[in-house]
């Protein structure tokens, strides 16, 4: 089908080699794909019924069936366009010969030029196909297309048990990257802080005693402190493939020096961090004791920093005036301890449930999150045997609290 060259439009869609399919199954053009061209070259022709394309320069055919519905396309002089006689002939069977290596042997032996190989129509039309009946032509086809389906099965399987991918896994990987995309935010953040306060005492004598920031009571001692601490979570994170190869051991911690860390290491400009204890006394029969709990400390920084992150992506769109409240509680009545984390941004709206926010990858439509952070947290709050809800109040600038319950553990400590 050599098609028309007369009345050309000034502009259409040009089919290239590079438009044509190199597959044996899905080998139909996509007109999607192709943009409108000029159609100002010569040796242009319209093509207005469905036809075979194939390639006659580089090394492979790439047969691509072209279905004509009512848009025409447009071609040069190194594509060539077939009917196919269907009465005969199955096209996914022509197509999947065309790839075959008895055709693509006769093709070698033809094609012409070394820089650029190409066959001339004469010789293309030399080429000896195998052809039997239509119906054993349908049924090698459908063989073809089982057998691939399978192949293709059976080597994505074999590639996710040779690298150890199963969904667990990659549910941990893209937590573990979630993790460290945060604890790298802060560590920048803290270096950004150092520059500020080197330029601010230039020429002056500099102590570690030195005040590094009035507002977190922090000297510049435990500033650098703090940002080796997250550059030990960093490297922690670099050596393993899921949290569970982390080193998971238990410690009773004072929750109120947990979350003092917490507010230094991720501290930014834009943010201010405020710390309440309500009055917090357990006594024990001898003393009153802190308010402890039982966790690992990597468990309770993640959680924390994804509590800062969806604060940050969902709820803060000012650059100023942005507040993160912590506060603790002990609930006398239940024998537990109370974490509350509350921020003045926007509300969550009121479509968005517990439910949306603690299933992996949900997020809210104009969110620029990955969905990760609130599953994280329930993950990690279940895995320490404790619960925690969302509270939303639209009488308070504190719109949204995430509450984090712990159990009473052996009158001594409490469990998140």
């Amino acid at each position: 089908m050599r098609g028309q060259r007369e009345n050309l439009p000034e502009t259409g869609k040009l089919i290239r080699i590079r438009d044509l399919k190199d597959d044996k199954l899905d080998f139909s053009l996509d007109l999607s794909s192709v943009g409108d061209s000029e159609l100002s070259r010569p040796f242009i022709y319209c093509i207005s019924e469905s036809c075979l394309l194939l390639a006659m320069r580089l090394k492979i055919l790439k047969p691509t069936l072209f279905e004509f519905k009512g848009e025409s396309i447009y071609k040069g002089h190194d594509i060539m366009s077939f009917k196919v006689n269907e009465s005969t002939t199955d096209i996914a069977y022509l197509i999947n010969e065309l790839h075959a290596d008895y055709v693509q042997e006769q093709l070698d032996s033809m094609r012409r030029g070394v820089a650029m190989p190409f066959i001339r129509k004469e010789d293309l039309l030399d080429v000896v196909i195998k052809f039997p009946s239509l119906g054993e032509q349908k049924a090698k086809v459908e063989g073809l297309k089982q057998a691939y389906i399978q192949a293709k099965e059976d080597k994505l399987k074999l590639e996710k048990e040779l690298l150890g991918i199963k969904d667990d896994t990659f549910k941990e990987f893209a937590s573990i990257k979630h993790t460290f995309r945060q604890y790298l935010g802060a560590l920048k953040s803290n270096v950004t802080g150092t520059r500020k306060f080197l330029t601010k005492n230039e020429g002056k004598a500099i102590s570690l005693n030195d005040i590094y920031s009035v507002k977190l009571n922090q000297t510049l001692a435990d500033h650098l402190l703090s940002m080796d601490e997250t550059i030990a979570s960093l490297s922690k994170l670099l050596n393993v493939d899921s949290f569970n190869t982390i080193d998971n051991n238990v410690e009773i911690l004072n929750l109120s020096e947990l979350i003092n860390g917490a507010h230094i290491r991720f501290h930014t400009d834009n943010i201010k961090f405020e710390f309440k204890v309500d009055e917090f006394s357990f006594n024990n029969g001898e003393e009153d004791l802190p308010p402890l709990i039982e966790i690992n400390i990597e468990d309770f920084l993640r959680m924390f920093s994804n509590i800062v992150s969806n604060a940050i992506t969902h709820g803060f769109k000012n650059s100023d005036g942005n507040i993160i409240r912590s506060s603790i509680s002990y609930d006398d009545i239940n024998e537990k301890c109370v974490l509350e984390v509350s921020n003045n941004g926007m509300p969550m709206p009121e479509k968005f449930t517990f439910q949306h926010l603690t299933t992996r990858g949900e997020k809210t439509t104009d969110s620029k999150g990955t969905g990760i952070g609130g599953a994280d947290i329930k993950d990690i709050v279940i895995k320490n045997k404790g619960s925690f809800e969302i509270i939303k109040d639209a009488t308070s600038i504190f719109q949204l609290l995430i509450k984090s319950v712990s159990q009473l553990l052996n009158n001594l400590a409490y469990e998140i």
